[in-house]
């Protein structure tokens, strides 16, 4: 993204300052030499801070910081707009420095770092509220600014080479054997699929339109949703099946949990969201004047129209097809943020991505958080759980962050909408064991997989 100038909002060092304690000004002065032992009241203190960090004086001070800390006044100076974007930092670093973890309580124990010289926390707005951020002030940042170089920018890695991955993997599994009346482990190998969508989804618009015509399409009337009807028959009917065919498909042997259906089941709430078509009278349906009309048009521009209705629509909500997130209903259903919103942030990170190039899953996801395309599903993540919610809460810290809940989101909306529409092709595998990180989190520990979506590892924009 572009470097952005330090934002108006960010105060000034006095201001800052000010709000700090004794003992946290005293803190601060221990990592500078030669101060003057009279100080005893606040006002001095902040008087002698100010003379001292607005000087030029400071470039000592910087080439003593450790990389860490150095890579973090140059983001914030030349990237952040002045206030410190913990996650975008540690999305491309790894991490973030000591001194700009935690709040109030922490910077004003043993925490206090060199680095807080210039990166200085503050609460905006009303204090009650508690939005902690560290920043640098705006004139000490002009100071800065001339002494401290940019970062090197980020870019997305990708390939125009099929990825240098094992094809095979093996995974393990526990079973229950009967006889003995205990658990055994097994291993299974599971294989790695290239799905080539663009020539795939031309020939199933087809397919499911026709289907549509045939009156062979239902939608339950309350959730929209396909019925199980339905999704057999596009099983049956459309290109290759779906990703995951129980009945053909080694890597869906009868030992793993099916992930279950993903393309039979978008394709028809597609179509529908699209104004393709609608509901007839027998509750089926049927195609609408621009449906009839997309069956003679060349089949790329139909795919354009259905993915540009799908990023419009509000009616769906993709979010509810992560099964093993509960709570999503009823009062949890309100704290969702307008899944139009997410999938345009997502649509213009996707436009940052080389056409044709192989694009590895993580490092897209990183790329978004680094890039700023950044995006909330859930104002109040305390409402979703795993399991039971007094434990299972993702409101807890390390439950639900943005692998957990934004990421999985983005599989979703990749996986089950983009790939069968011919947006990118996709590289993947069964989703059983393909992605632990949730592991550690309460309740998880007898999922096969977070979502049917956990095994993509690589996608690549199609030219449609």
């Amino acid at each position: 993204m572009n470097e952005k100038s330090v934002v108006e909002l960010v105060p000034e060092l006095n201001s800052i300052l000010d709000r700090l304690t004794v003992d946290q000004l005293k803190k601060l002065l221990k990592f500078i030499n030669g101060v003057p032992k009279n100080l005893t009241k606040k006002r001095e203190f902040i008087k002698f801070l100010e003379k001292y960090l607005l000087s030029y004086n400071v470039e000592h001070h910087l080439e003593d910081l450790k990389d860490l800390d150095r890579m973090a006044l140059a983001e914030t100076l030349h990237t952040y707009g002045g206030i410190f974007d913990s996650d975008a930092f540690s999305a491309k670093y790894g991490s973030a420095p000591d001194g700009v973890i935690g709040g109030f309580d922490s910077w004003g124990g043993s925490g206090v770092q060199p680095i807080n010289l210039f990166l200085l926390p503050w609460v905006s707005a009303d204090y009650y509220e508690y939005r902690l951020m560290y920043v640098i002030p705006t004139d000490l940042a002009g100071i800065l600014m001339q002494l401290v170089e940019p970062p090197v920018s980020n870019e997305l890695p990708a390939s125009f080479e099929f990825p240098d991955i094992d094809l095979v993997r093996q995974r393990t599994f526990w079973k229950y054997n009967q006889e003995a009346r205990c658990s055994e482990v097994e291993e299974m190998d599971v294989y790695i699929k290239e799905y080539s969508a663009e020539e795939i989804a031309i020939q199933d618009v087809l397919v499911v339109l026709r289907l549509v015509e045939l009156g062979k399409v239902s939608l339950k009337n309350a959730s929209l949703l396909p019925t199980s009807k339905t999704i057999n028959t596009l099983k049956e009917f459309l290109t290759q099946g779906d990703f995951f065919n129980p009945e053909t498909d080694d890597t869906n042997d009868t030992k793993y949990c099916c992930p279950g259906d993903i393309k039979s089941f978008s394709w028809p709430i597609m179509i529908y969201a699209a104004g393709l078509a609608e509901f007839d009278s027998n509750g089926s349906l049927k195609l609408t004047p621009a449906g009839v009309e997309a069956m003679i048009q060349p089949p790329h521009e139909t795919l354009k129209q259905i993915w540009n209705g799908w990023v419009e629509n509000v009616d769906y909500e993709e979010f509810n097809r992560i099964d093993h997130i509960k709570g999503q209903k009823g009062k949890g259903s309100r704290g969702f943020t307008l899944a139009r919103d997410r999938r345009k942030i997502i649509v213009e990170a996707l436009r940052n991505c080389p056409c044709v190039k192989w694009v590895e899953f993580d490092e897209f996801s990183k790329f978004m958080r680094i890039e700023n395309y950044r995006f909330q599903v859930h104002r109040n993540l305390w409402d979703l759980y795993f399991y039971e919610k007094r434990h299972g809460s993702l409101g807890y810290d390390g439950f639900g962050g943005w692998n957990v809940v934004e990421e999985r989101y983005l599989m979703c909306l990749l996986f089950e909408y983009a790939a069968p529409l011919g947006i990118i092709d996709l590289i993947y595998e069964h989703p059983h064991q393909a992605r632990e990180d949730y592991a550690d989190i309460w309740g998880t520990e007898d999922f096969p997989f977070l979502s049917r979506y956990d095994g993509i590892c690589y996608f690549r924009v199609t030219p449609l």
